[in-house]
């Protein structure tokens, strides 16, 4: 999802390995991703693989909450449609400019504290940002669930998924590497076309 290192990334693994890099995108997935959004070529890799693998681990509907750089909340509707989502700052990139910017708060491990009353400062940090992450996402969730009209599973993934998801009141599961499945997925369809 960062394009100048696309170009970089294709030509090394050609260079190493010998073979074509396929690029994950709302086009390479092709039938397995249908999109009900203005300009599907500006929809993240990450957010493509998301939805092609839930759809296809999960069924229609779906809602993918991946815990990454950004919280990505992908949206996938009855007919199996990707609508589009919400992208917000990720737990890890809002602590670190938390971290950043208050000199007297050290960075601290995202762990469970236990109780929503920090006792002390480490605490308090680790309630706020791992609590505050759950009930955002349960927040958002809500939102989209009241746009859509119908309930939907609603699937966490990224590498804080399962700290964030069992504080969570609408998560339904955890499928840490559903990215991964998702770029095997776009992958197999390429090389099944032809392309």
């Amino acid at each position: 999802v960062v394009p100048q290192l696309t170009g970089a990334w294709t030509r090394a693994v050609q260079d190493l390995a010998g073979v074509r890099a396929v690029v994950c995108s709302a086009k390479t997935a092709g039938s397995l991703f249908d999109a009900d959004y203005p300009n599907p070529r500006e929809i993240g890799s990450d957010r493509v693989a998301d939805a092609v693998a839930a759809r296809e681990l999960f069924g229609s509907p779906v809602i993918v909450v991946d815990f990454g750089t950004a919280t990505n909340i992908e949206v996938v509707d009855k007919q199996g449609c990707f609508l589009g989502g919400i992208i917000a700052p990720g737990v890890q990139t809002g602590a670190a400019a938390l971290f950043s910017h208050a000199t007297r708060l050290a960075a601290i491990d995202l762990i469970d504290p236990h109780h929503a009353i920090g006792r002390n400062t480490e605490e308090a940090l680790q309630a706020g940002i791992v609590y505050g992450e759950a009930d955002r996402a349960d927040g958002l969730v809500r939102r989209v669930v009241e746009e859509l009209g119908y309930d939907a599973p609603v699937v966490a993934t990224g590498g804080l998924a399962p700290l964030i998801a069992g504080h969570s009141r609408t998560i339904t599961a955890v499928q840490p590497d559903l990215t991964l499945v998702g770029l095997r997925l776009v992958y197999a369809e390429c090389t099944k076309a032809g392309n």
